[in-house]
């Protein structure tokens, strides 16, 4: 397992992997702007969004603030009406099966 789990805020979450999933780089200020939430409500979100293995840091460095989506991200993204709170151990195992049937974009 990628990541540990966690449980998603919805739709939040699935605003932000939305928001990602043309596998551009965002930063929280970026994110916020795009989702109408606080900066550090996003930083807070992503960071607990990368613990879970649905997004990731982008580098060069790893203090730059950007993330990229994976490919558990865009799994979570088709499979976000299965998700619920009690559950959220299950989808996380199920998303990892998923992610190799996805491509991250190239951008």
């Amino acid at each position: 397992m990628n990541g540990d789990v966690v449980k998603l805020v919805v739709p939040t979450d699935f605003e932000v992997m939305e928001a990602m999933s043309d596998g551009r780089r965002q930063t929280a200020p970026n994110l916020s702007e795009i989702t109408g939430r606080k900066s550090r409500y996003m930083n807070n979100r992503l960071a607990t969004l990368a613990g879970g293995g649905y997004v990731k840091k982008a580098g060069p460095s790893d203090n730059s603030g950007m993330y990229v989506i994976t490919k558990k991200g865009l799994a979570a993204l088709d499979h976000r009406d299965e998700y619920s709170h009690d559950s959220a151990d299950n989808f996380s195992d199920m998303m990892e099966s998923e992610a190799d049937n996805y491509e991250l974009p190239i951008k």
